[in-house]
């Protein structure tokens, strides 16, 4: 779909007050399911992302005015003239321009707009260094910026936000979106390379280690009814059955091999509970035993009495 059929359709649509505000409802819940972007000691968040009244009127010019925040404002359709710092720019239909925090600024509307609006929070220990990189990055406090990327993305983005119909993970899809929109504007803008971690922060290690631990328990309860090693798990999870149970005991305080067998006995009693007619050497099978007297020995162990009597104690 092209840029200039989708802005039209775009237009046509955000001229009804109720779409616009469903529109920019559904850019505010997004934000919420688009986590924070970090660098080496940065954090960049989103504080507010909006359309404004919807389409500004070709000559609307905006008061002069200055915001706390970092500030980027895109153009979606139509021209848009900036001025900032003494400076001044024409923004083109998929450009944007990023305003440094405290640079007062006004616009103006050479054509019919729409344009969306966005603020960003800059934190860290190394924020004060991000900003300032960036300010010396523009000019007079102004940077404008495009790339094809942002202008595929924000036509998805805006297009799901006045779209109708209960369309499944709208929300997450829409605020995935946004934080690679976010993430590709600073790309064109700044040399990210100075900021980037070198190597995972503790937060994200621990996070990856639960993933992997959660992604291996998947596993395990979708083929517990299966002959299983401690290998197969491993070789599914992409690390060695030594690391994968050191993982299992630092995270859930018990092997690759207890974990499945806690799973297989619990499958196993939800069978015989549900189920009163199964012989036990059927439920041994089924749930991945070896053998019923394996099974039976485990059972007792685990739950203090002998698989055939779960019925007369429930």
């Amino acid at each position: 779909m092209s840029v200039g059929k989708t802005s039209g359709d775009l237009f046509r649509v955000l001229r009804s007050p109720g779409t616009l505000e469903s529109a920019n409802s559904r850019l505010l819940a997004a934000l919420e399911q688009s986590p924070a972007l970090e660098l080496d000691g940065v954090t960049v968040s989103w504080r507010h992302l909006h359309l404004g009244p919807g389409v500004y009127s070709k000559g609307f010019e905006a008061v002069i005015h200055r915001h706390d925040e970092l500030q980027i404002e895109y153009a979606a359709d139509g021209r848009v003239c900036f001025m900032a710092g003494g400076d001044k720019k024409m923004i083109l239909p998929g450009q944007g321009c990023m305003i440094m925090p405290g640079v007062y600024h006004q616009w103006r509307a050479v054509d019919s707009l729409l344009m969306a609006g966005v603020l960003i929070n800059v934190g860290g220990h190394a924020g004060s260094s991000f900003l300032a990189a960036l300010s010396k990055m523009s000019k007079k406090g102004m940077a404008v910026f495009r790339e094809n990327d942002l202008v595929v993305w924000m036509e998805q983005i805006l297009a799901m936000a006045v779209s109708s119909g209960p369309d499944a993970w709208r929300i997450e899809i829409m605020g995935s979106l946004l934080r690679a929109w976010l993430a590709r504007c600073f790309e064109t803008i700044l040399d990210l390379k100075p900021w980037r971690c070198s190597v995972p922060s503790a937060k994200r290690e621990m996070n990856r280690r639960h993933a992997l631990c959660d992604a291996a328990v998947a596993f395990l309860r979708a083929n517990y009814g299966h002959p299983l090693r401690v290998a197969d798990v491993a070789a599914q999870a992409g690390v060695s059955p030594r690391h994968l149970n050191r993982l299992f005991c630092e995270n859930l305080k018990e092997s690759v091999a207890g974990i499945l067998s806690e799973i297989r006995l619990q499958k196993a009693k939800a069978l015989m509970a549900g189920n009163p007619s199964l012989s036990v050497k059927e439920i041994a099978y089924a749930t991945g035993f070896l053998s019923p007297g394996h099974f039976t020995q485990k059972f007792k162990n685990r739950f203090g009495l002998v698989p055939g009597r779960v019925n007369s104690h429930t």
